[in-house]
């Protein structure tokens, strides 16, 4: 039985229909077939969403109920090429690990940073990114940054009791003053470690990473008729959009649990109408929060009833609700693909036969929507 995905086996597949295709100048006319627009499950936006901490995990210090992060509190810098500083660079930060938890941070060796850098520049364009009650989850960087860039941020933590803390110095309110060895007698801002460079495999700012979120290939899509399938990617063209008990993929995977009026019975539809799956002005498709790692939940499954198969059953189980829903055998369960999520994974080396497929039904017109 096998239980880990090769590279050239069949997996589940996402895959987007449109109406109109944004870079062709010419409307398709009536007779005019969809165009399908292919999306490979490894294609999430990768270092584009950033949370700031992992509070489960950053034991005995993270955030534990009733801290937050002041979000007005946030600066995001990036390490930049070298060469000479521009008026908007600061210069000499030395960055670390943060895996124990803000009230850890001042107990932290600042004279054995991860990295340092000499030119760096903050990142103004972020927006933040909210769960269904309108609480700070993570950073939106409007863009993807690529595996070898090096990211810090410093923020401030407001704590149930009232107090605050910070996490690095501040430039403009706070002086470098951190001296390295070897460092020459130059002084260094402090920051925590966002993102580092893929091939150095840091494990716990890999996942800071929002692995969940799919780009709809446009902005300002219309919702008129649109749809959306999970489907296997096998040879022959055996698309199946089902599992082995005829359930909708997108009901296991969470896309589908209601209906607009209320209702929490899946109704074989994407749920639309929820903005914490899709966010269809800047083209966006949301797995679940509580669901990081959609193809691979667990990570890799080694043996039958190890703790990553037992993880991906539960998780699945519970998006599916139902008793028609069986783990063992079926296709999911064989063919996880956890090296998308896997730190020690480069992402040139994913595998990239899964695809999502969403067919958006457009009204007929002269010309694309915008």
């Amino acid at each position: 039985m096998r239980y880990s995905r090769g590279l050239v086996m069949p997996v589940l597949a996402l895959a987007f229909l449109s109406a109109c295709d944004s870079e062709d100048p010419v409307a398709p006319s009536v007779q005019d077939p969809p165009l399908e627009y292919v999306i490979e499950a490894s294609d999430y936006l990768n270092f584009r969403f950033f949370k700031l901490d992992l509070p489960g995990k950053e034991i005995p210090g993270g955030r534990v109920p009733g801290d937050r992060i002041l979000e007005e509190t946030v600066h995001i810098f990036q390490l930049m090429p070298p060469g000479e500083p521009t008026s908007q660079d600061i210069l000499n930060v030395a960055v670390y690990v943060d895996s124990l938890g803000f009230r850890n941070w001042d107990g932290i060796d600042f004279y054995d940073p991860y990295l340092y850098g000499r030119v760096w520049r903050e990142i103004t364009t972020w927006n933040p990114y909210r769960d269904d009650i309108d609480q700070f989850v993570a950073v939106d960087l409007g863009k993807q940054y690529l595996a070898r860039d090096v990211l810090a941020v410093v923020y401030s933590v407001r704590k149930a009791d009232g107090t605050e803390s910070r996490v690095g110095d501040f430039p403009g309110i706070d002086q470098p003053e951190q001296t390295l060895p070897g460092g020459q007698g130059e002084m260094y801002y402090r920051m925590k470690l966002l993102k580092a460079p893929v091939w150095q495999e840091e494990p716990h700012s890999f996942d800071y990473v929002l692995r969940n979120i799919y780009s709809l290939g446009g902005n300002n899509i219309d919702p008129t008729g649109f749809a959306l399938r999970i489907e296997r990617n096998q040879p022959g063209g055996n698309h199946f959009k089902q599992d082995e008990n005829g359930l909708d993929y997108i009901r296991i995977f969470g896309l589908d649990r209601g209906d607009p009026h209320g209702g929490r019975v899946p109704d074989g539809r994407v749920d639309l109408w929820d903005p914490n799956l899709f966010d269809l002005a800047r083209g966006l498709l949301k797995f679940p929060l509580d669901f990081p790692h959609p193809f691979a939940p667990g990570g890799q499954i080694r043996t039958e009833g190890d703790e990553a198969d037992q993880i991906a059953e539960a998780v699945y189980s519970a998006y599916a609700d139902t008793t028609a829903f069986e783990w063992n055998p079926s296709f999911l369960r064989h063919f996880q693909m956890w090296e998308i999520y896997d730190p020690h994974v480069y992402p040139f080396e994913y595998p990239d036969s899964s695809s999502f497929r969403i067919i958006v039904n457009l009204p007929v017109s002269d010309e694309c929507p915008p």
